[in-house]
């Protein structure tokens, strides 16, 4: 009888386990309220990093909003099959760099998906050329991007195995 329990309980511990990675993000999940409409702020350039790409980000803050309500999400090639990609608050002048390079999406996900109306972003691919193949979350708040999962995703090669 003890065994039955034990293995029941197993059971349900390993369901309830289970259930938080299998729970979907979805861009509603992540709505904002409303667009900034206001003054745009000046691009905050602290970083050297965000000082070598002053003319980028500068020009992106001229576009309108297309990402979380305040955000012009940006990105640009950094090599073969590789991605960079920046979000600048039209609000606050803040940049928030993606934490690390996207990289070698095979699939048929967009390398980037985003909307204007979500804090979520998904990126599909390597991060940093390692790791995990695959869809990665990320929610982006005044602090930058947060890391929520990553699905895993088979990764497509035209190359012939034989």
């Amino acid at each position: 009888m003890k065994k039955v329990l034990l293995l029941i309980l197993f059971l349900l511990l390993s369901v309830a386990a289970n259930t938080g990675e299998l729970e979907a993000h979805e861009f509603s999940d992540f709505a904002v309220k409303k667009q900034y409409s206001g003054k745009v702020a000046t691009v905050i350039l602290a970083t050297e990093t965000e000082k070598m790409f002053r003319t980028r980000l500068s020009k992106t803050a001229e576009k309108e909003v297309n990402f979380a309500g305040e955000y012009v999400l940006t990105s640009w090639g950094c090599g073969s099959s590789c991605t960079v990609a920046a979000a600048v608050s039209l609000r606050t002048g803040q940049v928030s760099f993606m934490p690390g390079t996207i990289c070698c999406n095979n699939s048929d996900h967009r390398t980037l998906d985003y909307q204007s109306a979500s804090r979520l972003l998904i990126t599909t691919g390597y991060i940093n050329e390692g790791g995990i193949y695959g869809r990665h979350y990320y929610e982006i708040n005044d602090n930058g991007f947060v890391y929520l999962k990553t699905e895993k995703l088979i990764e497509f090669s035209d190359k012939n195995p034989n």
